[in-house]
This record gives structure tokens, C-alpha cells and sequence, in this order.
């Protein structure tokens, strides 16, 4: 216990958020550079489509307000476009999830770079005063960070995509704030120490030495055999209906810039299609519509006829909510396969470090949970209104997708871990 406080004192040392200091001030600039690069590269790209289009509508202004808009969409933001044929307001909240990429990774790296702690500081600043902590600089960099998103949503009001300062100021933190956080956590070395205290305290007091670092990186591969099964079973499904698709594809736009941008909006969507057909292989599916869904266990609740998109021609035929897939041995392999390599992954290092029973069963139960919860992160972002109707609610639940990834990873990895580490000592002592 003495340990865990000491360990405490030491993030949470000299972290005044509320003192502004030269610290403080070069952590928000920081924030605003990371939010104005990633403007300034949708922007680029939207005025290079506004520039090849022969049927751009409004002058290099509208193609600025749709960059912004867009910049806030990659942050998880909702989005609102007038319907030209009612008058009425059409929402959009499905996140490209390939548009999250760049300004996350803009800002990781200068998270990274502007709250590196001086080496020769000793814990002072220049006027003698203790040096701003860890949490307290990365807080002022998500504030400098939210400044940019709150102009931008206050800039798309009179566009033709308009961005909710609400919606802004509550779903930007949920993306700027890990990455900030993971950007800090570089800067200062990833100790891995950090990584145990945030543990559920349970798990926390069994961690062996080295299980934090483990377990992450066990998390990480889990989640990654996860998504990539998923991917293969989406391509499949495009490969499966690959004339609806391509049919849909042509009737969308007839010019080249059409067609680019159509392909650049695939493209982009390709990570939120993965993850679509990851919650479609660990049991809860996904929504489509109000009321309608597609999960193994059947598809039903939306019409047959679905609008002109290449990937949702990909979809099954409503077949009720009894019509099971006929692949289902096929889409249970994804998770059975998930959770045999992080079992795989985590016996190794037991057997590697010698750890207990309970160490090894611990690191599992990390893996399990932190996995569960990436996933659980990004469903609330691919998911989402993509328009009225059939499209007024798509994508994963968060909470469900979450618990079905901890459910699968620790009702077969616990097992798996235990047993593959109970082999590999066998054949070690038996001098195999």
C-alpha cells in the first residue's frame, strides 16, 4: 500500500491544472498546432476535390466549411446537411475511422514531443516553482486542442455540413484525450509502472512483474486478430455480392471527381467495415435502422431494398430474426482464433518469467479488459445516423461489442493461457 501511494504522489505531483505556467502554455500551443495540422490537411484535400470537380457547387469558402466539418466528424462528432428534397435536417455520425487517423496520429506525435519533461529541471521550473505534471500538461493540451474544434463547429454554422458545438465539445475529448494521454505516456519513457495502478484493483495486486506490459500487448494482438478476421469476413461478403456492389458504384456519380471521391469515402470507411464485421463475429452484430439488425443469429428489421451504396450492398437479406448464417462455424472461428493466440501469447511469457497461477490468470483478465474496451471505444465511433430511415442508426453497440470481446477472451483465453503454460513447463521439465 505504501508503494501504491508514493507511486500515486509521483503522477499527481505539482499537477496545479489551474496554474498557468510556461509549461502550461507550451502544452496548449502544442494542442492548437496538433488541431490546426489536421485542418489544414482535409483542407488541402478538399480544395483539391472543389478544384477537379465540374459541378462544384459555392466557391473555395464551401470547400473549407465541408474540411472542417470533416475534421470534426473524424473526431466522432455529429454532423447535420439540409435535405434538399423536404427541407428537412439529415444527420451524419459514422466515423471514417481512416479520417480519425491523421489528426490522431498529428497529435500523438506532438503530445509526444511537447510534454517531454527537461531532464535537467529536477522537478523545477525556471522561476523554482514545481514543473507541471504529466496529467496537468496533457489537460492543457486537450484544452488548446478543444479551442480549434470549438471555433470549427462555430465556422461550419452557415455551411452545407454543419457541425453541433455540443457534440463537439463532448466527443472530441473521447478521441483527443487517450491519444494526448498515450502521446504523454511516451514522452515520459511508458513506464509501465502507470499502467499497473490503472488496473481494477483485483488484478492490480496480481499482477506479476512485467504483466502490465504483457497483458497491453496480449490486448493488442487479441484485438488485432479480432479486427482482421472481421475484415476477411467483410471482404468476402463484397467479393459474395461483388455485381451489387459495382452496379451500386456506377449508378452514384457519373463524373471522374464523383467517382474519386466515392472511392476515397470507401476507402476511408474500410477500418469501420472491419470493425462491423468483427462485432458480426462475436455474436451482437450490428444495427441497421431502428429496430433492425444483422447478427449470425439472423437479419431482420430493414428493408430488402437499401439505398445506393457499394458497401451496404454487402448485406444480407432480411431473413428474420431465426435465419442463422449458414457460416456460422466460419464467423465463431474469428473469436475461438482470437483468443487462442492471446492464450498462446500470454502462456509464453509465464512460462518465461516463471509466474504464478494467479499472475498468469491476472494478465489474461487484463488483456481481456483492456481489449474490450479498445473495442467498446471504437464502436462508439463507427456507429452512428448515416441518414433517415433504413439509415438512422448504424453500426455496433459499444457496451455489447465491449463485453462480448471480455466474454470470449476470458471464457477461452483463462483456459488456454493455463493449459498451454501448463504444457510448456511439462515439456521443460521433461527435458523436451
Amino acid at each position: 500500500m505504501t508503494q501504491l501511494l508514493h507511486r500515486f504522489r509521483l503522477l499527481y505531483r505539482h499537477d496545479h491544472a489551474l496554474r498557468f505556467s510556461p509549461k502550461a502554455a507550451t502544452a496548449m500551443f502544442g494542442g492548437v498546432v496538433a488541431a490546426g495540422a489536421g485542418l489544414a490537411a482535409l483542407a488541402v484535400l478538399a480544395l483539391s476535390l472543389w478544384t477537379i470537380s465540374p459541378y462544384s457547387a459555392g466557391g473555395p469558402g464551401t470547400a473549407l466549411h465541408v474540411a472542417a466539418a470533416l475534421w470534426l466528424l473524424a473526431h466522432g462528432a455529429e454532423l447535420s446537411r439540409s435535405d434538399g428534397l423536404t427541407g428537412g435536417t439529415v444527420p451524419i455520425g459514422v466515423t471514417p475511422l481512416l479520417l480519425t487517423a491523421l489528426p490522431a496520429w498529428l497529435l500523438h506525435r506532438i503530445a509526444a514531443q511537447a510534454l517531454t519533461p527537461d531532464p535537467l529541471a529536477d522537478g523545477e521550473g525556471p522561476d523554482g516553482e514545481p514543473e507541471l505534471g504529466p496529467v496537468a500538461a496533457t489537460g492543457w493540451l486537450v484544452a488548446g486542442y478543444l479551442l480549434v474544434a470549438l471555433a470549427a463547429a462555430l465556422y461550419t454554422d452557415d455551411g452545407p455540413l454543419r457541425g453541433e458545438p455540443l457534440s463537439a465539445l463532448l466527443c472530441v475529448p473521447l478521441v483527443a484525450a487517450p491519444v494526448a494521454a498515450v502521446g504523454a505516456w511516451t514522452a515520459y519513457g511508458r513506464p509501465t509502472s502507470a499502467l499497473a495502478n490503472w488496473a481494477p484493483p483485483p488484478v492490480a495486486w496480481l499482477l506479476p512483474r512485467g504483466g502490465a506490459s504483457t497483458g497491453l500487448r496480449a490486448a493488442g494482438v487479441a484485438v488485432g486478430a479480432v479486427v482482421v478476421g472481421g475484415a476477411l469476413l467483410s471482404g468476402g461478403a463484397l467479393a459474395w455480392h461483388a455485381g451489387a456492389v459495382g452496379d451500386d458504384f456506377g449508378q452514384l456519380t457519373g463524373s471522374f471527381s464523383g467517382r474519386f471521391a466515392v472511392l476515397l469515402l470507401i476507402v476511408a470507411l474500410v477500418p469501420n467495415v472491419a470493425l462491423w464485421g468483427a462485432a458480426y463475429a462475436l455474436g451482437p452484430g450490428f444495427a441497421l435502422g431502428v429496430g433492425g439488425a444483422v447478427s449470425p443469429a439472423g437479419a431482420y428489421g430493414y428493408p430488402r431494398v437499401l439505398p445506393h451504396f457499394p458497401l451496404l450492398a454487402a448485406l444480407p437479406s432480411p431473413t428474420g430474426r431465426d435465419g442463422g448464417s449458414p457460416f456460422l462455424w466460419l464467423v465463431l472461428a474469428v473469436p475461438v482464433a482470437a483468443a487462442a493466440v492471446l492464450s498462446w501469447y500470454v502462456a509464453h511469457a509465464a512460462v518465461q518469467h516463471d509466474w504464478t497461477v494467479p499472475g498468469t490468470a491476472a494478465v489474461v483478465a487484463l488483456a481481456a479488459l483492456c481489449g474490450g474496451a479498445v473495442l467498446a471505444w471504437s464502436a462508439l465511433l463507427v456507429a452512428g445516423p448515416m441518414g433517415t430511415g433504413a439509415l438512422s442508426s448504424f453500426g455496433p453497440v459499444a457496451w455489447s461489442m465491449g463485453v462480448a470481446h471480455f466474454g470470449w477472451m476470458l471464457g477461452l483465453g483463462l483456459p488456454g493461457a493455463l493449459g498451454v503454460r501448463w504444457w510448456l513447463l511439462s515439456r521443460a521439465g521433461a527435458g523436451v
